[in-house]
């Protein structure tokens, strides 16, 4: 699984380049290997592409060690799908810049546009290296080796932002760049993804069945779909109703949906076997919901489920607390609230790191929005480490999994 992983410093982005320079052979952990690191102009973060087993390894591994040695003030995770490398001409790494464009691409159009883009021929000062469908702010993500920055603007605006569905593009160049692998580590990592020629030679991959195995890795988790409306958010939550369950296969099931209070969209919780299944859903089908104007897509690590009594009140309200902590203290907060006893007018029901705007979320069950408030204060306004928190009520749940698969669903996971 190839994720880009965002670093923001607490102390200064050249520190914090420095700081993992030197820090870069304790960095290869079990199930986690670093591929490159790189600087971009205008972000205030140190991006990574690491290879892992697991998102449970990356978190449990990588962030947690990570965070023991070098200051950050925050983390943002972006799962990579079917990425693709390509082969470049000799030296090029040397002699050119390198250039990360992100497009937003329309949710009917994403196949589309890849594939346009698979066909595009590239200039003689314009290299395509690598592209990837992304889980990210942006779904496409291209990098490139070009000449200077008129010549990449000029490609791209004649080329790629002409193609029907490409809403934004945003070009960046890099300033910085660390290679992680040796060279024939690399070459063996890129294997699943290489290209035979570039973009518009008609190229095919060079081994698809090592391909279709990284394809159907089974890495098991759990994902939030946001799925913003085209009109009114009651039309998507009736087709949602209506329809999601077809969309239930091999590899993806839909457990419920919920909608709540303040947002502008609705949330479809999946259980998938790894995140091709996800871009499969997102490229292929979630357009084909009428409704569906964009979509936004929270991973979730190491869920975990609580047990209710049978004899809890069957009218309480359910509340999600979405929590930004200190790099440093997250997995600490984690752990003082799986242990923590709670008032018995609140129940805890679900727990989970997330790889969202958010680093926690914590769904509770209560009699009242004051319950959860007053909950809230005494447990994390002092807390150490906790930079901020905010309450929502989940004003709807709608199942979309039987009964039985939801027992079976949270048995994986319960505490």
């Amino acid at each position: 699984m190839i994720i880009l992983a965002k670093f923001y410093p607490k102390y200064g982005i050249n520190r914090l380049w420095n700081e993992l320079a030197s820090e870069r052979k304790n960095l290869y952990l079990e199930g986690v290997k670093p591929i490159t690191a790189f600087t971009v102009e205008g972000k205030g973060c140190v991006c990574m592409m690491l290879d892992i087993s697991s998102l449970d390894a990356f978190q449990d591994k990588f962030l947690n060690e990570l965070n023991k040695v070098i200051s950050l003030r925050k983390t943002e995770t972006v799962p990579l799908m079917s990425p693709l490398f390509f082969p470049v001409r000799e030296g090029v790494d040397y002699t050119l810049d390198r250039y990360v464009a992100s497009l937003e691409i329309a949710p009917e159009k994403y196949d589309e546009v890849y594939n346009k883009i698979l066909d595009t021929k590239f200039t003689n000062d314009t290299y395509a290296r690598w592209m990837s469908y992304s889980l990210g702010k942006e779904d496409i993500i291209l990098f490139m080796f070009s000449d200077d920055r008129e010549s990449t603007n000029e490609f791209i605006n004649k080329n790629i932002e002409s193609i029907g569905g490409v809403k934004t593009i945003e070009i960046e160049r890099i300033f910085d760049f660390m290679p992680m692998l040796s060279t024939e580590a690399f070459r063996e990592l890129k294997a699943p993804f290489m290209y035979s020629h570039p973009p518009g030679y008609n190229g095919k991959l060079l081994d698809p069945e090592l391909h279709q195995r990284y394809m159907e890795e089974n890495a098991s988790m759990i994902s939030i779909v946001r799925m913003m409306p085209k009109g009114s958010l009651k039309k998507l939550w009736k087709e949602i109703e209506l329809d999601i369950d077809r969309f239930n296969s091999n590899g993806i099931k839909p457990i419920f949906a919920t909608q709540s209070e303040g947002r502008s969209h609705v949330s479809v919780i999946f259980e998938l076997s790894n995140f091709e299944v996800l871009k499969r859903f997102l490229v292929e089908n979630v357009h084909t919901l009428e409704n569906v104007r964009q979509t936004m897509t929270v991973p979730l690590l190491k869920p975990m489920y609580f047990p209710l009594p049978e004899s809890h009140p069957s009218n309480m309200e359910r509340y999600l607390i979405s929590i930004r902590a200190d790099p440093q203290k997250i997995s600490q907060i984690r752990g003082k609230l799986e242990s923590m006893t709670v008032p018995g007018s609140l129940y805890q029901t679900f727990l989970s790191y997330s790889m969202g705007e958010f680093d926690i979320f914590s769904s509770v069950l209560a009699d009242s929005r004051e319950t959860v408030q007053k909950y809230a204060e005494e447990t994390f306004d002092n807390m150490d480490g906790m930079i901020h928190y905010n309450i929502t009520s989940q004003q709807e749940i709608l199942p979309l999994a039987s009964k039985e698969e939801r027992i079976q669903h949270k048995n994986q996971f319960d505490k």
